[in-house]
């Protein structure tokens, strides 16, 4: 195998044949606090099947690079406003690049995990899938793959769990995706998150219900 794309980490685990798979956002899993603030949120009530984080590249929103810090700077010399400008405009270029990562890197999701869980629990039969926010497309990356190559994933995918996903999916792809899975593909979305209104070239899922989802509305729910 090539370069991989995901560090799975086992936060709880027990002898089950079905393993849950968290797929964080971005700007999320960067260093060791978040990383144990992360694993605190999954619910003791799923300590009955092995708990998995999927880590993956998401980068974060403070991080800026020579060329973007250089930009910034020159701005600054010709007017304090224009230095703002540059930093947003280029933090929009920076989140458009994850965005695209997360595209790119779910199409790995199901083979290395795939991999992880025969070298480590060659067990596991079922897997249930949850992403949040660019974690959402991630998962949704994954599945679009398995519905034009169902024989590129052993494992059954049970349910699929996306909440606050970043990610557009048309009512027609969104009965492919549902074939993908033998459980529920639950679209837990919140017209209070306002995080998702940055996205102005695409209808989130994580705003919008769409057909063949259990579209569950989370009243009052923010992106986080």
């Amino acid at each position: 195998m090539g370069t991989k794309h995901f560090a799975f980490s086992t936060q709880s685990f027990c002898a089950s044949t079905t393993a849950n798979v968290f797929i964080h956002g971005y700007s999320a899993g960067q260093n060791l606090e978040d990383r144990t603030l992360l694993a605190s949120q999954i619910p003791k009530a799923l300590s009955g099947n092995i708990n998995l984080l999927a880590f993956w590249e998401s980068s974060h929103i403070s991080s800026f690079g020579k060329i973007s810090r250089t930009i910034i700077l020159g701005a600054a010399r010709v007017h304090p406003g224009a230095s703002i400008a540059a930093a947003a405009a280029d933090r929009a270029v920076h989140f458009a690049l994850s965005r695209k990562r997360a595209t790119e890197v779910g199409e790995a999701l199901l083979d290395e995990l795939e991999a992880h869980l025969l070298e480590h629990y060659p067990y596991v039969t079922h897997v249930n899938l949850g992403g949040h926010s660019l974690g959402g497309r991630v998962v949704i990356s994954a599945l679009r793959k398995l519905a034009t190559h169902p024989e590129s994933c052993e494992l059954i995918i049970n349910e699929v769990l996306l909440m606050a996903a970043a990610v557009e999916v048309s009512a027609d792809e969104g009965k492919a995706l549902k074939g993908c899975t033998v459980g529920r593909l639950i679209n837990a979305y919140s017209k209070s998150d306002a995080i998702l209104l940055m996205n102005v070239d695409e209808t989130c899922l994580g705003r919008h219900e769409v057909p063949h989802f259990e579209n569950v509305a989370m009243i009052g729910f923010g992106h986080m």
